[in-house]
């Protein structure tokens, strides 16, 4: 049976997979790609904050902080990527399409854009560097029902096979799984029953 040390370290492990998994959704499956960073950012800081309270000294502590902090900054990143293939893959069509036009970007490096799809549908597409061709359309493959980005299909063709974002996931996951656990049992006995 779980003790209360064991059963606060299985918190840690759900809540960070819970708030994760919520901002990859919010990300790739609604749209909504800053706020679902956001909140796997927080998954992240909750995870490594969380288990440097299970260690607090220094090195331990630091160690824990940062590897609690970027395992699960991995692990969402990398539900993301793996969320936006799934859709693309199963709900996805190709197509080419116009630029509409330019939205906020999501950082200094990337430009954000609006493109007008055959059928009236709308898509958006992130890039640091948008292709197009001679007359102007953008080949792409995105999903008509506007839950996840667009990907340019020369991009699209790498990604669908790129194991990188599994990888991202897995190991992410095993560092969250693992490393709250590990904290709480070496920590102190008179710490952990308090």
């Amino acid at each position: 049976m779980l003790d209360r040390v064991h059963l606060r370290a299985a918190a840690v492990v759900a809540g960070t997979f819970g708030l994760a998994v919520l901002g990859a959704w919010v990300d790739e499956g609604l749209g909504r790609d800053a706020l679902g960073m956001l909140v796997i950012v927080i998954a992240a800081l909750f995870c490594g904050c969380a288990t440097f309270w299970w260690v607090r000294d220094s090195p331990a502590g630091c160690a824990a902080l940062f590897l609690g902090t970027f395992g699960a900054l991995v692990f969402g990143v990398g539900l993301g990527l793996e969320t936006n293939t799934y859709l693309l893959r199963h709900h996805g069509i190709d197509a080419e399409c116009e630029l509409e036009r330019q939205l906020p970007p999501p950082s200094e490096n990337d430009r954000r854009w609006r493109l007008r799809c055959p059928g009236g549908q709308k898509a958006d597409l992130t890039t640091k560097r948008l292709t197009r061709g001679p007359d102007g359309i953008v080949p792409v493959r995105y999903d008509p029902r506007g839950r996840t980005d667009a990907v340019e299909a020369g991009t699209w063709e790498s990604r669908s096979g790129n194991p990188w974002p599994r990888l991202m996931l897995v190991g992410g996951g095993v560092a969250v799984l693992c490393l709250p656990f590990a904290a709480a049992m070496g920590r102190p006995l008179d710490d952990a029953s308090a």
